[in-house]
């Protein structure tokens, strides 16, 4: 049987279909992945860190799910939200509707002040 690029069974298709072509629109706001765990990071590790290697830590983290769905602003959104307390963002991290949320809460802020954005994206 022919298999795919991740080598499972590829189902052929019987004759006479035709593949509908798909039509997607993003959603807003965009649905963030949820995190593995946390990334590795629990409260006991967090807090056996000094603070500076807290922040970069948490950064970090939110950095790399933010990136997926919002490229062009996670570098901003990132530094907004470690502006909150570390186990506020510790929580976050674990929590993709809680960090759904205070992305789409930077996104608002950020549509209404455009100028916070500094000419980062059109």
């Amino acid at each position: 049987a022919p298999q795919d690029a991740l080598g499972m069974g590829v189902v052929p298709r019987p004759a006479g279909l035709v593949p509908q072509a798909k039509v997607t629109v993003a959603p807003k706001p965009r649905e963030l992945a949820p995190p593995p765990v946390s990334l590795g990071l629990t409260a006991s590790a967090l807090l056996s860190m000094p603070p500076v290697q807290q922040k970069n830590a948490l950064g970090e983290r939110l950095f790399a799910i933010i990136n997926d769905g919002y490229p062009e602003l996670a570098a901003k959104i990132t530094g907004m939200l470690l502006e909150m307390d570390n186990m506020e963002i510790l929580n976050l991290l674990n929590s993709p509707e809680m960090l759904n949320g205070k992305v789409g809460e930077a996104l608002e802020v950020l549509k209404r002040h455009p100028d916070e954005l500094d000419g980062e994206v059109e």
